[in-house]
């Protein structure tokens, strides 16, 4: 994905099945600290740099 496709409160999916599959709603987004998210399947909140987060989400989750 791309910088410019990731928008906050949607819910974005890692693209592995099974039991790597992984996604993570973001929560806010801050240039100096990057972008602030939530794993769904733990609840655990994380923060992932604006150049990172794109290279990690494969797609949004639609639903």
């Amino acid at each position: 994905m791309k910088v410019d496709e990731i928008q906050l409160k949607k819910t974005y999916h890692n693209g592995k099945e099974g039991d790597g599959r992984r996604s993570r709603y973001t929560i806010n987004w801050d240039n100096a600290n990057g972008i602030t998210y939530c794993e769904t399947h733990t609840g655990r909140i994380g923060n992932c740099s604006i150049g990172n987060f794109p290279k990690w989400a494969k797609g949004e989750v639609k639903g």
